[in-house]
């Protein structure tokens, strides 16, 4: 649990919602590595919220403030892709320098 890769910083996101879409987006994000984050700190990457939340909620109003984006779930599965991306290219060159040792 407490491996770093120098490279690249895990994304640490907040969600809001309580959609189905939701919950599966945070299982497949956890799985390559997101931090999932329960309150809005300046630590967070990205707020995700979906359809149930309004747009003046208390957090969302603070991410803008922050400078935090904040994007639907299907919006991020897409830039997601991204994420996973480098994420596994860090976890192959992690592995690959372990099993050399």
């Amino acid at each position: 649990m407490g491996r770093h890769t120098a490279t690249q910083d895990p994304v640490h996101v907040l969600y809001l919602g309580s959609s189905a879409d939701l919950g599966a987006l945070r299982r497949m994000m956890e799985a390559h590595g997101a931090v999932t984050r329960s309150r809005l700190t300046p630590a967070v990457t990205v707020v995700v919220a979906d359809s149930s939340v309004p747009a003046n909620h208390p957090t969302l109003r603070a991410a803008g403030t922050l400078g935090i984006p904040v994007m639907e779930p299907a919006e991020a599965k897409l830039q997601y892709a991204s994420w996973r991306t480098r994420t596994d290219r860090s976890e192959e060159h992690t592995s690959e320098l372990q099993s050399h040792h």
